[in-house]
């Protein structure tokens, strides 16, 4: 994903967050093998974040779901209005 990542190819990143976030759904891990496989999960989630914030300003709110997925498009996103918008004291004076 990494390397996805780093050529631009955000495509191929993306299937490889999905797939892993299913993977890891579906299969337990043994033993042996927690910590790298933890490891593997929080690299995963922090190219999710990088996409994330890139696309809607904020973080991974549910880890193997990307933007522009069908499920993001349907709920409103909570980041949309800016608050601090209208300033009563703001003046184009110096």
């Amino acid at each position: 994903m990494r390397i996805a990542i780093n050529s631009g190819l955000n495509d191929v990143a993306a299937a490889g967050i999905k797939a892993h976030a299913q993977t890891l759904k579906e299969t337990s891990t043994p033993e042996e093998w927690n910590l790298l496989d933890e490891y593997s999960r929080l690299v995963s989630l922090h190219e999710s974040d990088l996409l994330w914030t890139a696309a809607q300003g904020h973080r991974t709110l549910d880890f193997g779901e990307l933007p522009g997925d069908e499920e993001e498009a349907a709920t409103a996103d909570p980041f949309a209005a800016d608050p601090f918008a209208a300033d009563p004291f703001a003046t184009n004076e110096p």
